[in-house]
Order: C-alpha cells, then structure tokens, then sequence
C-alpha cells in the first residue's frame, strides 16, 4: 500500500465534514496527490475551493465534540454554503 493510499485510507470517514485545519473551520472535500505533495482540498468559510499541503494535521469534528453540536455548525454551514456538509 501507498503513502497515498494510506493517506485515503485514514482520512476517507472525514469527506464532506466539517474539520479544523490551520485554525478555521473547513469543509474537508478529499486528499489528492500531486508530483511533489499531497494536498486537502477543502471549502474555507468564504466559499473558495483551497488547497493546503498534507504536512498540516486536520481535526475532525465529527463523532468527536457532541452530536448537538456539530450538527448546529452544518446546519449552519448548509444554510450558507452550496456545498453540503454531513
């Protein structure tokens, strides 16, 4: 198996959710693999489509704070984004 594939394999559960990464709240979209680096795609609380280096640690939120409470953040998120979070 791959560092890539390793890579998917973990992060997998966290697509389309709500996470922590570099000190924002992001909807986390999928890792991808470039020549050089891996890369989360993910959706910043401005609406852009982003890129950032693997390097990073992401936080998940979810099953992780409780269930109230994330599901308060997507209901927020949903209401102002056209990406959906689960």
């Amino acid at each position: 198996m791959t560092i890539f594939e390793k890579f998917i394999k973990e992060y997998k559960s966290y697509y389309n959710t709500l996470v922590i990464l570099d000190f924002e709240v992001v909807l986390f979209l999928e890792i991808i693999e470039e020549e050089d680096d891996y890369y989360y795609v993910y959706i910043d609380k401005s609406g852009n489509r982003r890129y950032c280096t693997c390097v990073l640690e992401i936080y998940r939120l979810k099953n992780v704070i409780p269930d109230k409470q994330y599901n308060e953040m997507v209901r927020v998120w949903n209401l102002n984004y056209t990406l959906k979070a689960i």
